[in-house]
């Protein structure tokens, strides 16, 4: 086979490793494709066709099926993480912060409610601070150096309007947002449906729609919204969104 330089998507296929670029671009987002025994998450780079190229099984991949979906998200909103020092709310067992870690972030903060879930080879990194048994909504961002530039996360059973409201609140450097919107913690009552399902597409929208304006009053642009690749645990469609706060004027 003649040897050409191609994105990585385009050689699985060529390798007839993957069905198509679409299958392709899933795994390669997904962190289960390694090249040279290094992991690659951008479709989009290029390599020559007889590179070493290796998919891996379902459990060698993220963390958690969270890194998926904001693989997929950094992806889509084309952010830079390189040298940005990330604070990744909801961590659990570290599918946001693995994913963060593989893109060249600087350092993490990785909080959560609960204790001893990140997995050990994210807890024993040096570039990752693990804050347990922390409730986001009182943190300060101001209280944690190096200073925070960039805000993940991935919250239960908590609105983002409250869950942000005081982080945001305290700092006033320039700082993006990737929030992953969860409607049935979003809505009231009457809009979710059996088992916490939220079946109808239009209070799906007015929950993206409350923290959009959330986001607004705390002085940030919405940049775009995107749909998650996989659905929720128990089967809600999730939503991303990007934001970005200015630093503020002296």
């Amino acid at each position: 086979m003649e040897i050409i330089k191609a994105r990585l998507d385009k050689i699985l296929v060529i390798k007839g490793l993957v069905e198509n670029a679409s299958k392709a671009r899933s795994l390669i987002m997904a962190g289960k494709v390694l090249v040279n025994n290094k992991k690659i998450v951008k479709s989009g780079t290029s390599f020559l066709s007889n590179v070493d190229i290796k998919i891996l099984e379902k459990n060698e991949g993220w963390a958690s099926r969270g890194g998926i979906k904001l693989a997929y998200a950094i992806e889509y909103f084309q952010v830079d993480i390189k040298d940005k020092v990330c604070i990744d709310l909801g961590a659990s067992t570290g599918g946001f912060t693995d994913v963060l870690l593989s893109r060249g972030a600087k350092h993490i903060f990785s909080v959560d409610v609960g204790i001893g879930q990140l997995c050990w080879r994210l807890a024993v990194d040096n570039k990752i601070t693990i804050i347990d048994k922390t409730n986001v909504r009182y943190i300060q961002l101001s209280d944690l150096h190096p200073s925070i530039n960039l805000i993940t996360c991935d919250l239960s059973f908590i609105s983002l309007t409250k869950a942000l409201n005081n982080l945001l609140n305290t700092t006033d450097r320039e700082i993006d947002i990737i929030a992953l919107v969860k409607p049935q913690f979003e809505l009231q009552k009457n809009q979710i449906g059996k088992r916490g399902i939220v079946v109808d597409e239009n209070f799906r929208m007015i929950a993206i729609k409350k923290v959009s304006l959330f986001l607004k009053e705390k002085k940030c642009e919405v940049i775009s919204t995107v749909k998650s690749p996989i659905k929720g645990t128990k089967g809600n469609l999730e939503y991303f969104i990007y934001a970005k706060k200015e630093a503020a004027k002296n």
